[in-house]
Protein backbone atom coordinates (compact mmCIF):
# COMPACT_ATOMS: atom_id res chain seq x y z
CA UNK A 1 0.00 0.00 0.00
CA UNK A 2 1.23 3.28 -0.61
CA UNK A 3 0.83 6.16 2.02
CA UNK A 4 -0.10 8.85 -0.75
CA UNK A 5 -2.31 6.92 -3.06
CA UNK A 6 -4.60 4.06 -1.66
CA UNK A 7 -7.81 2.57 -2.90
CA UNK A 8 -9.09 -0.69 -1.52
CA UNK A 9 -12.41 -2.49 -1.38
CA UNK A 10 -11.47 -3.40 2.13
CA UNK A 11 -10.62 -0.56 3.51
CA UNK A 12 -11.40 0.98 7.38
CA UNK A 13 -12.28 4.52 7.36
CA UNK A 14 -12.05 6.71 10.35
CA UNK A 15 -13.97 10.05 10.31
CA UNK A 16 -13.76 12.59 12.94
CA UNK A 17 -14.55 16.36 14.11
CA UNK A 18 -13.21 18.38 16.42
CA UNK A 19 -16.30 19.55 18.64
CA UNK A 20 -16.69 23.28 18.98
CA UNK A 21 -13.53 24.25 17.01
CA UNK A 22 -14.98 27.94 16.54
CA UNK A 23 -15.46 28.55 19.29
CA UNK A 24 -11.84 27.00 20.76
CA UNK A 25 -10.46 29.09 17.62
CA UNK A 26 -11.79 32.19 18.75
CA UNK A 27 -10.71 32.38 21.65
CA UNK A 28 -6.52 30.49 20.91
CA UNK A 29 -3.09 31.08 20.36
CA UNK A 30 -3.54 29.71 16.65
CA UNK A 31 0.57 29.02 16.60
CA UNK A 32 0.13 26.83 20.03
CA UNK A 33 -3.68 25.20 18.35
CA UNK A 34 -1.81 24.20 15.43
CA UNK A 35 1.13 22.65 17.38
CA UNK A 36 -1.62 20.75 19.40
CA UNK A 37 -2.78 19.69 16.30
CA UNK A 38 0.61 18.45 14.59
CA UNK A 39 0.55 16.70 17.92
CA UNK A 40 -2.57 14.51 17.77
CA UNK A 41 -1.64 13.17 14.19
CA UNK A 42 1.67 12.05 15.40
CA UNK A 43 0.12 10.08 18.41
CA UNK A 44 -2.32 8.59 15.81
CA UNK A 45 0.38 7.64 13.06
CA UNK A 46 2.72 5.96 15.97
CA UNK A 47 0.68 5.61 19.48
CA UNK A 48 4.78 4.70 20.66
CA UNK A 49 8.56 5.23 20.29
CA UNK A 50 7.82 3.09 17.55
CA UNK A 51 5.15 1.65 15.60
CA UNK A 52 2.77 -0.72 17.22
CA UNK A 53 2.16 -4.17 16.28
CA UNK A 54 -0.46 -6.51 16.47
CA UNK A 55 -1.20 -9.78 15.87
CA UNK A 56 -4.05 -11.89 15.24
CA UNK A 57 -4.86 -15.54 14.48
CA UNK A 58 -1.09 -15.85 13.60
CA UNK A 59 -1.00 -12.58 11.18
CA UNK A 60 0.48 -8.98 12.04
CA UNK A 61 -0.67 -5.37 11.05
CA UNK A 62 0.36 -4.74 7.91
CA UNK A 63 1.28 -0.55 9.08
CA UNK A 64 0.08 2.32 10.68
CA UNK A 65 -2.87 4.08 9.30
CA UNK A 66 -2.33 6.86 7.39
CA UNK A 67 -4.09 9.96 8.94
CA UNK A 68 -5.07 13.47 7.17
CA UNK A 69 -6.63 16.48 8.82
CA UNK A 70 -8.64 19.49 7.03
CA UNK A 71 -9.69 22.20 9.02
CA UNK A 72 -11.67 20.77 11.85
CA UNK A 73 -11.87 17.18 10.76
CA UNK A 74 -9.62 13.88 10.33
CA UNK A 75 -9.59 11.05 8.58
CA UNK A 76 -7.83 8.12 9.64
CA UNK A 77 -7.68 4.98 6.80
CA UNK A 78 -6.26 2.21 6.54
CA UNK A 79 -5.74 -1.28 4.09
CA UNK A 80 -7.50 -4.25 5.71
CA UNK A 81 -5.05 -7.16 4.98
CA UNK A 82 -5.98 -9.27 8.08
CA UNK A 83 -7.65 -9.11 11.22
CA UNK A 84 -5.01 -7.19 13.07
CA UNK A 85 -4.97 -4.52 10.84
CA UNK A 86 -8.93 -3.74 12.33
CA UNK A 87 -7.10 -4.10 15.66
CA UNK A 88 -4.42 -1.98 15.08
CA UNK A 89 -6.75 1.33 13.28
CA UNK A 90 -8.94 0.64 16.27
CA UNK A 91 -6.42 0.89 19.22
CA UNK A 92 -4.33 4.12 17.56
CA UNK A 93 -8.22 5.80 17.45
CA UNK A 94 -9.01 5.38 20.55
CA UNK A 95 -5.37 7.10 21.48
CA UNK A 96 -6.42 9.37 19.07
CA UNK A 97 -9.72 9.96 21.10
CA UNK A 98 -8.12 10.06 24.16
CA UNK A 99 -5.05 12.35 23.88
CA UNK A 100 -7.79 14.94 22.13
CA UNK A 101 -10.06 15.48 24.75
CA UNK A 102 -6.59 15.74 27.06
CA UNK A 103 -5.31 18.41 25.04
CA UNK A 104 -9.06 20.22 25.57
CA UNK A 105 -9.89 19.33 21.82
CA UNK A 106 -12.59 16.46 21.85
CA UNK A 107 -13.70 14.51 19.31
CA UNK A 108 -16.51 13.06 17.52
CA UNK A 109 -15.66 10.16 15.54
CA UNK A 110 -17.37 6.64 13.60
CA UNK A 111 -15.12 4.01 11.72
CA UNK A 112 -16.49 2.09 8.36
CA UNK A 113 -15.45 -0.63 6.56
CA UNK A 114 -15.80 -0.87 3.23
CA UNK A 115 -14.55 0.84 -0.36
CA UNK A 116 -12.49 4.06 0.07
CA UNK A 117 -10.07 6.05 -1.98
CA UNK A 118 -7.45 8.28 -0.56
CA UNK A 119 -4.81 10.52 -1.45
CA UNK A 120 -2.31 12.54 0.44
CA UNK A 121 -1.41 14.97 -1.72
CA UNK A 122 -3.52 16.94 -2.97
CA UNK A 123 -5.48 15.41 0.07
CA UNK A 124 -8.52 13.76 -0.71
CA UNK A 125 -10.60 10.91 0.29
CA UNK A 126 -13.78 9.66 -1.23
CA UNK A 127 -16.10 6.30 -1.54
CA UNK A 128 -19.14 4.42 0.05
CA UNK A 129 -16.48 3.75 3.58
CA UNK A 130 -15.81 8.00 3.80
CA UNK A 131 -19.86 8.94 3.25
CA UNK A 132 -20.60 5.88 5.61
CA UNK A 133 -18.33 7.10 8.38
CA UNK A 134 -19.00 11.05 8.06
CA UNK A 135 -22.33 9.98 8.14
CA UNK A 136 -22.76 8.58 11.60
CA UNK A 137 -20.01 10.66 12.45
CA UNK A 138 -22.85 13.85 11.99
CA UNK A 139 -25.45 11.81 14.08
CA UNK A 140 -23.82 11.02 17.09
CA UNK A 141 -24.15 13.56 20.73
CA UNK A 142 -20.98 13.28 22.46
CA UNK A 143 -17.14 12.98 21.95
CA UNK A 144 -16.63 9.57 21.46
CA UNK A 145 -16.32 6.92 18.36
CA UNK A 146 -19.07 4.38 16.99
CA UNK A 147 -18.77 1.71 14.61
CA UNK A 148 -21.11 2.21 11.73
CA UNK A 149 -23.17 -0.92 10.57
CA UNK A 150 -20.24 -1.78 7.82
CA UNK A 151 -17.65 -2.25 10.27
CA UNK A 152 -19.84 -4.34 12.86
CA UNK A 153 -21.02 -6.45 9.93
CA UNK A 154 -17.26 -7.12 9.64
CA UNK A 155 -16.51 -7.90 13.14
CA UNK A 156 -19.57 -10.27 13.24
CA UNK A 157 -18.47 -12.08 10.31
CA UNK A 158 -14.57 -12.45 11.24
CA UNK A 159 -15.58 -13.22 14.67
CA UNK A 160 -13.89 -10.42 16.05
CA UNK A 161 -15.67 -8.91 18.61
CA UNK A 162 -14.58 -11.18 21.56
CA UNK A 163 -10.98 -10.30 20.49
CA UNK A 164 -11.02 -6.72 20.67
CA UNK A 165 -13.12 -6.57 23.83
CA UNK A 166 -12.40 -3.98 26.19
CA UNK A 167 -11.03 -2.18 23.31
CA UNK A 168 -14.54 -2.22 21.76
CA UNK A 169 -17.39 -2.22 23.99
CA UNK A 170 -21.35 -2.60 23.36
CA UNK A 171 -22.91 0.73 24.47
CA UNK A 172 -26.13 2.80 23.46
CA UNK A 173 -24.77 5.28 21.28
CA UNK A 174 -26.37 8.70 21.94
CA UNK A 175 -27.41 10.31 18.55
CA UNK A 176 -28.71 14.04 18.44
CA UNK A 177 -32.46 12.52 18.60
CA UNK A 178 -32.60 9.22 20.28
CA UNK A 179 -30.06 6.32 21.07
CA UNK A 180 -28.76 3.49 19.06
CA UNK A 181 -27.30 0.08 20.19
CA UNK A 182 -23.56 -0.56 18.86
CA UNK A 183 -20.59 -0.62 19.51
CA UNK A 184 -17.93 2.39 20.83
CA UNK A 185 -14.26 2.63 21.21
CA UNK A 186 -13.17 2.78 25.08
CA UNK A 187 -11.00 5.42 24.66
CA UNK A 188 -9.82 4.91 28.19
CA UNK A 189 -9.12 0.89 26.97
CA UNK A 190 -4.77 1.49 27.65
CA UNK A 191 -4.08 0.43 30.93
CA UNK A 192 -2.28 3.33 31.42
CA UNK A 193 -5.75 5.99 30.46
CA UNK A 194 -7.78 7.23 33.60
CA UNK A 195 -9.51 10.59 33.76
CA UNK A 196 -11.69 11.75 36.03
CA UNK A 197 -15.24 12.12 34.98
CA UNK A 198 -15.61 15.47 36.94
CA UNK A 199 -12.33 16.64 35.75
CA UNK A 200 -13.86 15.72 31.54
CA UNK A 201 -16.36 17.90 32.17
CA UNK A 202 -13.49 21.00 31.72
CA UNK A 203 -12.21 19.64 28.64
CA UNK A 204 -14.92 21.10 26.33
CA UNK A 205 -15.07 24.21 25.15
CA UNK A 206 -16.94 26.91 27.56
CA UNK A 207 -20.80 27.79 26.60
CA UNK A 208 -22.61 30.05 28.94
CA UNK A 209 -26.27 29.35 29.78
CA UNK A 210 -26.98 32.57 27.28
CA UNK A 211 -25.67 30.97 24.48
CA UNK A 212 -28.84 29.30 22.63
CA UNK A 213 -26.44 26.35 22.08
CA UNK A 214 -25.98 25.61 25.78
CA UNK A 215 -28.54 22.93 25.86
CA UNK A 216 -27.28 21.42 23.22
CA UNK A 217 -23.62 21.43 24.42
CA UNK A 218 -24.11 20.05 27.46
CA UNK A 219 -26.07 17.05 26.23
CA UNK A 220 -22.87 16.21 24.72
CA UNK A 221 -21.07 16.84 27.64
CA UNK A 222 -23.00 14.34 29.58
CA UNK A 223 -23.19 11.60 27.03
CA UNK A 224 -19.70 11.80 27.28
CA UNK A 225 -19.01 11.87 30.93
CA UNK A 226 -21.60 8.88 31.43
CA UNK A 227 -19.73 6.87 28.79
CA UNK A 228 -16.12 7.50 30.24
CA UNK A 229 -17.67 6.03 34.21
CA UNK A 230 -19.04 3.05 32.20
CA UNK A 231 -15.83 2.61 30.34
CA UNK A 232 -13.62 2.84 34.07
CA UNK A 233 -16.32 0.25 35.51
CA UNK A 234 -15.53 -1.92 32.97
CA UNK A 235 -11.84 -1.61 33.31
CA UNK A 236 -12.20 -2.49 37.31
CA UNK A 237 -14.46 -5.43 36.61
CA UNK A 238 -12.37 -6.46 33.43
CA UNK A 239 -9.11 -4.91 33.37
CA UNK A 240 -7.52 -3.23 30.46
CA UNK A 241 -6.97 -4.13 26.41
CA UNK A 242 -2.89 -5.43 26.48
CA UNK A 243 -2.41 -3.68 23.20
CA UNK A 244 0.36 -4.47 20.74
CA UNK A 245 2.34 -7.34 20.52
CA UNK A 246 6.18 -5.38 20.74
CA UNK A 247 5.15 -3.46 24.27
CA UNK A 248 7.39 -3.35 26.79
CA UNK A 249 7.48 -2.36 30.37
CA UNK A 250 10.65 -0.14 31.22
CA UNK A 251 12.21 0.95 33.93
CA UNK A 252 13.98 3.87 34.40
CA UNK A 253 14.95 7.29 35.72
CA UNK A 254 11.70 9.11 36.38
CA UNK A 255 10.11 10.92 33.58
CA UNK A 256 8.87 14.91 33.85
CA UNK A 257 5.75 13.99 35.74
CA UNK A 258 7.84 11.62 37.89
CA UNK A 259 7.03 7.98 36.46
CA UNK A 260 9.87 5.94 37.17
CA UNK A 261 7.77 2.95 34.51
CA UNK A 262 7.38 3.71 30.99
CA UNK A 263 5.14 1.25 28.72
CA UNK A 264 7.03 1.48 25.09
CA UNK A 265 6.79 -0.23 22.00
CA UNK A 266 9.55 -1.38 20.74
CA UNK A 267 10.88 -2.39 17.03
Amino acid sequence: MKPDNSHSRSALVGAFDILGLKRIMSNANLPELSDRLERLIRIVKGCGEEPSIFEVGGLRSSGVPVVLQASDSFVVFSVVESDADVVQLLWNVHHLIYHAIQQDLPIRGAIAFGEALVRTEPPMFIGPAVAEAFGWEHRQAWAGACLSPSLESHLNARALREVLFPLVVPYAIPLETCRKSGLAVNWTADALYFMDPVHARTKFPECPPSDPDHDRVMKKVDNTVQFLEHCLTIKRQHGYFLGPTNRRVVLGPPTKDGRLIRIVTVS
